[in-house]
């Protein structure tokens, strides 16, 4: 990936000056790397996140949902680091097309999730995501992300 930001946002930054989300909803631990078209960010998945309790007691999974919420909020950061002047608004999640979850994610883990923007238009993003551990493939994504205006919210 050619570099276009010499300084890569780590998770305070991403969570206090673009993203909306607090505890534990926080997921993305930092941006790797971005080009304009791509990113490249970790998100590692604490056995104590609380909403593993239940899922499952005796042997924690990571649920699906939560491996497409980091893809929506490394999409959203793509998006915000091309156009810095919409990072007052928001992009949530407006369509999920293709999901596909290849193997489990057992926490502690450290993923790596590369999301690219394939196209957008009339406020809409259309993304694919790939979510690796360890090189392997765990889970893909075809995903709408839809630009809010929070401040009217």
């Amino acid at each position: 990936m050619h570099v276009i930001s010499k300084v890569m946002p780590e998770h305070d930054e991403i969570y206090s000056a673009w993203l909306p989300h607090r505890p534990p909803w926080d997921l993305l631990s930092r941006i790797v790397d971005w080009d304009g078209i791509k990113i490249l960010a970790e998100m590692y998945v604490s056995p104590e996140l609380p909403f593993l309790t239940g899922h499952f007691p005796d042997r924690p999974v990571t649920p699906g949902v939560v491996i497409l919420e980091g893809l929506t909020h490394a999409g959203a950061m793509l998006v915000f680091l091309n156009h810095p002047e919409r990072k007052d608004s928001g992009v949530a999640l407006a369509k999920v097309e293709k999901v596909l979850f290849k193997e489990a994610l057992f926490p502690p883990v450290l993923a790596t999730l590369l999301v690219t923007l394939k196209r957008e238009g009339r406020g809409l993003y259309f993304f694919e995501g790939t979510v690796r551990v360890d090189q392997k493939v765990v889970a893909t994504a075809e995903f709408v992300g839809g630009a809010v205006n929070w401040k009217d919210r």
